[in-house]
């Protein structure tokens, strides 16, 4: 293993075969980042592991039957461990073909262009769900639906859950779509992929799940509204986590409601539900003399916003919200609230850009329209989990932190 480390850390990548024989020959080929497991499946800390030398191991695994099942099953010894930015890609060598085989017969080049095509996770579950299925009936899309549902709510990262979400959304809105144009005995073959797992896996399937493809699945955002509101897109949570932090910093930091009245107001959220506690806090603040932070909380807990108080509390996920938090000095308070609705507002935004973006690519189907979708969605991505930067931010409080550290 410590060959590997080093030389992972040195190129940023590690790649983990299925048996020793085949690290030994790859190490000889050129490539000291290969490990394999010392077992019959990788294990959660062998995971673990890998995810401390790079943030997307590289699985490689034979094309065949038994490797596409031993892939499936590292899918679902990772599915409960992901997190945003690391994950798993997976290279699928030819049938029949081990790396030394291939390597020998074409060459190193052959091998690094297999790891460099390598599938992102996402994509791997999506095959094994629909990979020569039937789903010409209504009860069988039903059950394929409960089953992605099912899958989804292993993942344990909210943010991560919410993408995954999004992106089988809009898979199964072109696989019904594409479902519903097939005719007669094709319609199963055409909805779901047949029987084409084996060129699926070597990347050149031509119904969107290959390079033949320049539109990946996963970068348009074109779900419908009932799907963004499905438990497919927005997990088990109804609260998004940058919502759940502008109440709870209210709800620890109530002097705001005075302070900041107008602009609390004017905030709009995505969860109707989160305005109304936001107005029942204004009402409890107007007054000669405002309520103390306990009557404040004894209130709301009698209230018909109790429920959606104790919802706030479970969605909250950011490392960043310690602002939020009782005790904190009032002016990281403050510095935190003002970088807290600055990316709120973008993302709100961001939001009705994306929908306009949306419509125009439904409307037009045009490169630059397509463009301009990417484009909104990379920055949404990027808007996420961002943290506070500010220079003195945290001291008064007792938590800056090195940015080097």
């Amino acid at each position: 293993m410590g060959p590997a480390r080093q030389a992972a850390f040195e190129t940023g990548q590690i790649i983990a075969v299925e048996g020793y024989t085949d690290v030994i020959a790859l190490a000889q080929a050129g490539f000291p980042n290969t490990v394999a497991p010392l077992g019959t499946a990788l294990t959660e800390d062998q995971l673990k592991l890998m995810w401390r030398m790079a943030s997307e191991p590289v699985l490689c695994f034979d094309g065949d039957e038994a490797g596409r099942k031993a892939a499936y099953r590292a899918v679902d010894n990772a599915l409960p461990l992901l997190e945003p930015g690391r994950s798993l890609k997976f290279a699928f060598l030819p049938q029949g073909q081990d790396p030394d085989d291939l390597i020998r017969e074409q060459g190193a080049e052959a091998f690094r262009a297999l790891v460099g095509k390598a599938r992102a996770m996402a994509g791997v579950l999506w095959a094994r769900e629909v990979e020569g299925g039937d789903f010409s009936t209504p009860e069988r899309r039903a059950a394929l639906e409960d089953r992605l549902a099912g899958l989804l709510k292993e993942i344990s990262d909210k943010r991560v859950r919410r993408h995954y979400g999004e992106e089988i959304a809009l898979n199964l809105k072109r696989l019904w779509n594409n479902d519903a144009d097939a005719k007669g005995p094709s319609r199963s073959a055409r909805g779901a992929g047949g029987t084409r797992s084996a060129t699926h896996f070597r990347g050149s399937d031509a119904r969107g799940f290959g390079p033949r493809d320049r539109r990946p699945q996963w970068e348009y955002g074109g779900a419908s509204e009932s799907l963004k509101r499905s438990a497919l897109v927005r997990g088990s949570s109804e609260i998004a986590s940058r919502e759940a932090i502008i109440l709870h910093t209210l709800l620890n930091h109530p002097w705001l409601l005075e302070t900041e009245a107008e602009q609390i107001s004017s905030l709009t959220f995505e969860n109707r539900r989160l305005e109304t506690l936001r107005d029942e806090m204004l009402s409890l603040s107007i007054g000669d003399n405002p309520l103390d932070f306990e009557a404040f909380h004894a209130q709301l807990s009698r209230s018909e916003s109790g429920a959606i108080v104790a919802q706030v509390e479970r969605a909250i996920t950011h490392k960043s919200d310690w602002f939020a938090e009782p005790g904190t000095s009032r002016k990281d308070v403050e510095t935190g609230w003002r970088q807290i609705l600055a990316l709120h507002r973008k993302s709100m935004e961001l939001g009705r850009e994306l929908e306009a973006a949306q419509h125009a690519f439904q409307s037009e189907g045009s490169d630059s329209a397509f463009e301009r979708l990417c484009d909104i969605r990379k920055q949404l991505t990027d808007l996420e989990g961002v943290e506070a930067s500010i220079e003195g931010y945290g001291v008064e409080s007792g938590r800056a932190v090195d940015p080097l550290s």
